[in-house]
């Protein structure tokens, strides 16, 4: 919609095709921005769960009576990820194909670590409570050296994103603003190899900087 209304009133379809990418990265980031929030608050909410888990099963109860109890007290995206824990579990599926499962929707280095701890204690037993309050504080340790590792890099990774979108930002300008300057390169053979190469290597560029800056997922 945002390139068909950009090239109608431009009444150009290069300038419809830019407009059409601009309208496909936005939706895209905003999912990536909604992603990164929800997958930082189950990273904060983890060590309570892990906390919660420990006493439930130091008290007593089940591994599967612990999920209920975290399914019901907790508030954040953690709980209705254990609340389907719950049901599947209630619906027959069998326990490791249900920790399986959280950790594919949840795909934290913690939750895996979390699901293959429960799977493997619900099979050869051992000191579960125990086991948990110390991940719970190996989880704490993580998050803080994450805080001071992104407070410490936080003006590398700005610099790092202006650099990787300062091209398709400026070649956006000119097509808007200034065709003229940029006619030439869609009119000449050799100006649309060198466009495509460019936007080959602009989309590697931008992968590149992504992954790096995710690295820590």
């Amino acid at each position: 919609m945002f390139g068909g209304g950009v090239g109608f009133f431009e009444d150009d379809p290069l300038v419809g095709i830019a407009g059409a990418m601009v309208g496909l990265l936005i939706p895209l980031g905003y999912i990536a921005l909604l992603r990164l929030r929800r997958m930082k608050a189950i990273r904060e909410e983890l060590p309570i769960v892990l906390d919660m888990l420990a006493r439930t099963t130091r008290a007593g109860k089940s591994v599967d009576q612990a999920l209920e109890v975290c399914a019901a007290e907790l508030s954040g995206p953690l709980a209705a990820e254990f609340r389907q824990c719950s049901r599947q579990l209630e619906m027959g599926r069998s326990f490791e194909s249900v920790m399986k499962s959280l950790a594919a929707r949840v795909r934290l280095i913690e939750m895996q670590i979390l699901t293959t701890t429960l799977v493997v204690q619900r099979g050869s037993g051992g000191n579960l409570s125990e086991t948990l309050e110390r991940m719970s504080a190996v989880v704490r340790d993580r998050m803080m050296a994450y805080r001071q590792m992104m407070a410490a890099t936080g003006a590398g990774r700005v610099s790092t994103m202006l650099v990787a979108t300062i091209g398709p930002l400026a070649f956006l300008f000119l097509m808007l603003v200034h065709r003229s300057h940029l006619q030439v390169m869609f009119d000449e053979p050799l100006g649309r190899l060198l466009l495509f190469f460019a936007l080959l290597l602009e989309i590697t560029g931008l992968a590149w900087v992504f992954k790096l800056l995710r690295e820590d997922d």
